[in-house]
């Protein structure tokens, strides 16, 4: 196994540059921006003259355009989305824009979308907000923070989750001309104009992960990423390191990295990963395709994802013998390693997740595997399955055919095969 694998442009580096292009009338020269679902939606979105726009399941666009329009909306607007997406909380960032002098209405569930954005003098100052649900509440206010009129002063309350993304909203600001004091959780940003200049967004971290998986899985071969760098603004750059324990090592290249099969296992892992929420599955499944116990701690957001991420990995990892445990008190989701019988004709749902579909795709290097609704990966990586063939070749347990969407709550009956 030896192949090249281009990745996509990094998403949460797109949408948050795109939102710092819409703040700077569309000055910026943009590189490489991602093709993927949630940012051509965010994009569409930004250029659009409609009142009423409809975001689908993209949550970082749902949560930054709330911002955003809250901040420079001279016209009502309605955010809505997609069913799963009515079932995403974002009292807090209402609450917090609502406090500084937005306003913004609930048209559903107190709490919850669609939301009717009117335009408003949100002013800025001070606001405390809690970081225990989404790291994107807070990359929401501080990207619009330099234009508010009494810029932010931003109090983190609580254990801050996925904080490595706030790191890269702050360094991206940064780019741009801003500076900012970040004091342990409290971050100041003063009104300041934006610097327009030219940037090139690099390849994505997180979609790296899955070919990392198919290494370890494999247990041989060698790929190489064109356009990444283990020196990253992305804090899922960490699976260099992680993946370390796994059998896969990394090389750094001029125009590159290159990882490969090593073999060389730990009997456990143990690990937090508060702070990397999208790598969860595919370590889970790495895990138990290798038949490596672990306890991952610092996970209780992925219940409100695209799915209750924590109740679909345990679900489907059963599917492949392993019976996952999720103790909430200690917040900590378990394997002792132990398998049981696996089901024949496997079918693996994906409760319209990308990341279920792609983090469960290298099982197909030990069995056959059917994938439902294939095409969900477009939500990050459109490219993925072209991507993913190229590695494994036409390995006898792989096929692909497109189905139906479904969800955690309603499943479909009909499948794709891998």
């Amino acid at each position: 196994m030896k192949s090249s694998v281009v990745l996509p442009a990094s998403k949460s580096i797109s949408n948050r540059v795109l939102i710092i292009n819409a703040l700077c009338d569309n000055k910026l020269q943009i590189a490489n921006l991602s093709d993927a679902d949630d940012t051509l939606i965010l994009q569409k979105a930004l250029n659009s003259q409609e009142s009423i726009i409809n975001v689908e399941g993209s949550g970082t666009a749902f949560r930054f355009l709330t911002a955003y329009f809250a901040a420079t909306t001279q016209v009502e607007k309605i955010l809505m989305g997609n069913k799963r997406m009515l079932q995403r909380p974002v009292d807090e960032l209402v609450r917090a824009i609502n406090t500084m002098g937005g306003k913004i209405h609930f048209l559903g569930e107190n709490g919850f979308p669609p939301l009717q954005i009117f335009p408003s003098h949100m002013t800025g100052g001070k606001i405390e907000i809690k970081a225990t649900v989404s790291s994107q509440f807070a990359s929401a206010l501080l990207l619009v923070a330099p234009v508010l009129k009494n810029g932010l002063k931003l109090i983190l309350q609580g254990e801050v989750i996925s904080e490595s993304y706030i790191e890269m909203t702050l360094k991206i600001l940064e780019i741009f001309g801003i500076s900012y004091f970040k004091n342990n959780n409290c971050i100041e940003i003063s009104p300041q104009e934006f610097i327009p200049a030219n940037f090139f967004v690099e390849n994505d971290w997180t979609s790296a992960s899955y070919f990392y998986q198919v290494l370890s899985v494999a247990g041989k071969g060698e790929i190489f990423f064109p356009n990444l760098t283990t020196q990253s603004f992305q804090g899922d750059s960490i699976i260099s390191e992680i993946f370390e324990n796994l059998g896969v090592n990394t090389q750094n290249y001029r125009n590159g990295i290159k990882i490969f099969a090593t073999n060389q296992n730990v009997d456990y892992l143990d690990i937090n990963l508060k702070n990397n929420p999208d790598i969860i599955q595919t370590l889970a499944v790495a895990c138990c395709l290798k038949k490596i116990p672990f306890s991952f701690f610092g996970i209780k957001n992925l219940q409100i994802k695209e799915t209750d991420r924590i109740a679909a990995l345990i679900a489907e990892c059963k599917k492949i013998g392993c019976v996952l445990v999720y103790k909430e008190n200690e917040d900590t989701l378990n394997w002792n390693g132990q398998k049981v019988d696996i089901q024949h004709n496997i079918k693996i749902s994906t409760y319209g997740d990308h990341r279920m579909a792609m983090s469960f795709a290298s099982a197909a290097v030990k069995f056959p595997i059917e994938i439902e609704n294939p095409n969900v990966v477009t939500k990050s990586f459109p490219l993925f399955w072209n991507e993913f063939y190229k590695c494994i070749g036409t390995h006898p347990s792989i096929n692909k055919c497109d189905k139906q969407e479904n969800t955690f709550e309603t499943r479909q009956k009909d499948a794709a095969t891998f």
